[in-house]
């Protein structure tokens, strides 16, 4: 286990009140020996102390992983990067075959034992879109190709979500739009806040080299990227159980990455 620290003067976050997107988080794993054909899911609630912590039978599995909450912390909607799941726990309306084409969504969004989960595990990320009220970009790397492409990702992409549909369910309005093209692994997909307190920088490593990508979201979408080198770890394995993460007031970022 490799643990890289490095310090950011070009990504400020200012000091606002508190917002509470990360105050609901959700896991999916078998936890019970019933065979009704479900997954077992928990729930973990950041509005209560200590935590809360209580568990469902969730409809999908969730290996890849992102879930956002309102601003009082209030679950809206989550992702395993095959499906979008709304606060009920039912298939968002036009939530389905995100990261559509290619043998890994076949073989695992597909999979004959039901949803099983996007293989890239920290490549899903939920950002509300800054000035445009109850839309969310939900941002997803993809794989099209197969046992070519079994340590790397290929494409960057979203798909919108809008939580006024729906009587306040939200549904999808647009999915699967390509950002940018490249090699990129399977986790590290995360952001930090932009010091204007609106925008959000999103930071993702190139494949087995030292550049890093920076893409900015902002009121028109996103842009970029920006490309800088050298600054972290390179990323040259297939990345599994790996990490990336701000600092939560955005000038620290860290990555932890196995090795075999």
């Amino acid at each position: 286990m490799r643990l890289w620290f490095l310090f950011f003067i070009f990504f400020p976050v200012l000091l606002q009140a508190q917002v509470k997107f990360d105050y609901t988080w959700l896991f999916g794993d078998n936890l019970s020996d019933t065979t009704n054909g479900g997954y077992y899911g928990a729930i973990m609630d950041f509005k209560e102390t200590p935590p809360y912590l209580r568990f469902f039978q969730i409809p999908i599995d969730l290996e890849a992983t992102a879930m956002i909450s309102d601003s009082m912390g209030n679950l809206l909607f989550y992702t395993n990067g095959c499906v979008v799941m709304n606060r009920e726990h039912q298939l968002m309306e036009n939530g389905d075959d995100i990261n559509i084409g290619g043998l890994v969504y076949e073989q695992t969004c597909k999979s004959s034992v039901g949803t099983y989960g996007y293989t890239a595990h920290q490549g899903v990320l939920i950002l509300p879109w800054p000035e445009r009220p109850n839309i969310y970009m939900l941002l997803h790397l993809h794989r099209p190709g197969g046992a070519g492409s079994g340590k790397y990702n290929h494409n960057l992409l979203y798909t919108t979500i809008d939580m006024s549909l729906d009587d306040g369910l939200g549904a999808v309005t647009s999915k699967n739009e390509l950002i940018f093209q490249d090699t990129f692994p399977g986790d590290f997909l995360t952001a930090a806040r932009h010091g204007n307190g609106r925008d959000w920088w999103v930071l993702l490593p190139k494949f087995n080299s030292p550049h890093y990508y920076s893409f900015l979201l902002s009121p028109q979408g996103a842009s970029g990227p920006w490309m800088q080198e050298g600054i972290a770890q390179r990323v040259g394995v297939a990345s599994w159980g790996s990490q990336a993460a701000f600092s939560p007031n955005g000038e620290k970022y860290a990555t932890a990455s196995y090795t075999a």
